[in-house]
């Protein structure tokens, strides 16, 4: 029973001083208001240090009271614990703008966050270890053309995350910096010399690599990487193609309009792509009357840097519909990219 006293005593003098360690760094916080509620700041070391669970989108400037915002979460001995987590598990944070003057995202700065996309400046030099991990709603990615590494589980689990291109920067990932991610497709640079354990355990299909043969199968790990597949296409001295739908879907040469809906069998979708030689893609095109589903159009087709815009055949009665959405599909019919579109009246 007193050995029992003693380590409880123990335990309650740790939690007590590691409390009193979270609040020294803590007591220079101000909070800076954003939509859904506040995030938090350090003025004496320029850190974003936390959010509140409610904030659903975060326009970060580059100064708060005059300070310039450099860091986004700690960096300090008691990783996982303290607060070098800065976003994690803002459940509710969809949209994050983050500023030129951000030099480095922390461990698990964004962990857990509901984002859809996020653009990472070039400012930012460094990328904490599972700095997005378990974002499953994450689809988009820009990485900063600064960084020369993507450490261990940067993106483990951002199972929405479907096609992702590495700068051409980048020499390292580390270990299951992708895994269990949705990828299908990847850019990766001949500069990567190094790519961690089971890195793209994933449902990976191609591979667009700026190398030859002979550099590939000299990167270092490569074997334990999960990319020698017989399921995965490595395309040697290419980059990934650009397929996006950059406006509105046509009618007659007019974007889309209400008017348009009765009776239609067919829409033109503008589309730009960068690939120089065919590329097989299938567009999606579900219209909604509020949040109810009422048709759809759908084609293969193929497609290279000339074509300008797919023709879709429309089926069902979308007389009524106020949304549609375009999905880009790969091969096995996973989204690579998604835009969504107002019908006016």
């Amino acid at each position: 029973m007193k050995l029992l006293t003693r380590i409880i005593f123990l335990y309650g003098l740790i939690a007590a001083s590691l409390c009193a360690i979270a609040y020294a760094k803590n007591e220079t916080d101000i909070a800076y208001p954003v939509t859904g509620g506040n995030i938090y700041f350090d003025k004496a070391t320029g850190t974003v240090t936390d959010c509140d669970e409610t904030v659903t989108q975060a326009v970060i400037p580059a100064e708060i009271e005059g300070v310039s915002v450099h860091f986004i979460g700690y960096d300090d001995l008691f990783e996982n614990s303290l607060g070098n987590q800065a976003f994690n598990n803002c459940v509710n944070l969809i949209s994050v703008e983050i500023p030129e003057s951000v030099t480095e995202i922390r461990d698990k700065a964004f962990a857990c966050c509901a984002l859809t996309s996020v653009i990472i400046p070039d400012s930012v030099t460094y990328l904490g270890h599972s700095a997005f991990w378990y974002c499953s709603n994450l689809t988009d990615v820009e990485l900063s053309r600064s960084l020369t590494s993507i450490p261990r589980e940067a993106f483990r689990y951002c199972y929405s995350l479907t096609s992702v291109k590495i700068p051409e920067s980048v020499v390292s990932i580390g270990e299951r910096a992708f895994s269990g991610s949705g990828l299908t497709r990847a850019s990766i640079s001949a500069n990567i010399s190094f790519i961690g354990k089971y890195a793209f355990l994933t449902s990976m299909r191609d591979v667009y690599y700026s190398g030859n043969k002979e550099q590939w199968e000299r990167i270092y790990g490569i074997n334990d990487s999960s990319l020698i597949s017989d399921k995965i296409t490595i395309h040697y001295n290419a980059s990934m193609p650009d397929i996006l739908a950059m406006s509105a879907p046509t009618v007659n040469g007019h974007v889309i309009s209400a008017a348009d809906l009765k009776g239609l069998t067919e829409i033109s979708v503008p589309v730009t792509v960068s690939a120089d030689t065919p590329t097989q893609v299938t567009l999606c095109v579900p219209f909604f009357d509020g949040g109810k589903f009422v048709g759809m159009g759908f084609v293969t087709a193929n497609v290279d840097k000339t074509t300008q815009s797919v023709t879709v055949p429309v089926t069902g009665n979308v007389s009524g519909a106020r949304k549609l959405n375009v999905i880009f599909l790969d091969a096995d019919f996973r989204p690579l990219s998604v835009a969504g579109f107002d019908i006016p009246a």
